[in-house]
């Protein structure tokens, strides 16, 4: 029972890390994006800063991470 338990803690750790790093990364092209739509259309800059610090949240906090992406894989599908 020890190694089935050691073996799905190590598939978390590794779930859980590339979770997180997805995520983030997603909120910095989400960033990207916004920005080249703010230069595009020369609004005033509300929401500049959400999608970074999103990104940088989610990357140090791997529950924030998992809930972003569950939330954005029901907004996508």
């Amino acid at each position: 029972m020890g190694m089935t338990e050691n073996f799905f803690s190590y598939l978390m750790k590794i779930f859980t890390a590339s979770i997180k790093g997805f995520v983030a990364f997603l909120f910095f092209v989400f960033s990207a994006g916004m920005l080249f739509g703010l230069f595009i259309s020369r609004f005033d800059p509300v929401f500049l800063f959400l999608p970074p610090l999103l990104g940088l949240v989610s990357y140090y906090n791997e529950k924030v991470a998992i809930l972003a992406f569950v939330l954005l894989l029901l907004i996508f599908i």
